[in-house]
């Protein structure tokens, strides 16, 4: 397990009410869900990857992409009522330290809004429901350093920032409820526009 992180999954509903996941994990065994998890154990390989993954260690909450199955018999296990699942590292998208989230490489963290979250306008560029496009949108809400180059040892700028509304591919994204709040997570070579203004029209509760 060079590579890999051995996590406890988080709970459908823990008495902080801060992460939620499905009833059954079998039902979503294809979903795009990212999961949140508790560290319990990592590979040596890892510790040399620091540049990469930021800070994760035994005991550190991730959010992981859907590219694991949680039911996959060949990465999951069940102990004491509890579920553990061996994750590869690259599947890491962000890490959270209370109500923070810190986004890694060139992930985006994205707040979908809801109808009711738009203020009046009488020119709506974007409709958040009963839409037929392509591109959904939201606000940014965290970004990763960037995409990492090893050969020069150093984070390539992202392209965007905290605040700005972009549009983003209706599949392909990760999406993820914090606080019972809908989020997206979307590498940043999937993003395809930002929308001035778009932000401004916006009144989250």
């Amino acid at each position: 397990m060079r590579f890999n992180l051995i996590v406890r999954l988080h709970p459908e509903k823990e008495p902080s009410k801060i992460i939620a996941m499905p009833d059954s994990a079998k039902a979503h065994r294809d979903s795009t869900r990212g999961w949140f998890g508790t560290v319990i154990a990592m590979g040596d390989s890892i510790k040399r990857m620091r540049k990469m993954v930021g800070a994760i260690k035994p005991d550190t909450v991730c959010m992981f992409d859907e590219s694991v199955s949680i039911d996959d018999p060949n990465r999951c296990f069940d102990w004491e009522n509890e579920r553990y699942v061996m994750f590869d590292i690259e599947t890491v998208m962000g890490i959270r330290h209370g109500k923070k989230i810190t986004m890694l490489g060139d992930r985006v963290l994205i707040r979908r809004p809801k109808r009711e979250d738009f203020k009046e306008s009488k020119s709506g560029l974007w409709i958040p429901a009963g839409h037929e496009k392509q591109e959904v949108g939201g606000v940014v809400i965290a970004t990763g350093p960037g995409k990492y180059n090893p050969t020069r040892d150093r984070y390539l700028p992202m392209e965007f920032k905290k605040g700005d509304f972009v549009l983003f591919p209706k599949y392909g994204h990760t999406e993820i409820a914090i606080d019972g709040v809908e989020y997206a997570v979307v590498q940043q070579d999937k993003v395809l526009a930002i929308v001035e203004g778009e932000a401004e029209r916006l009144s989250f509760n």
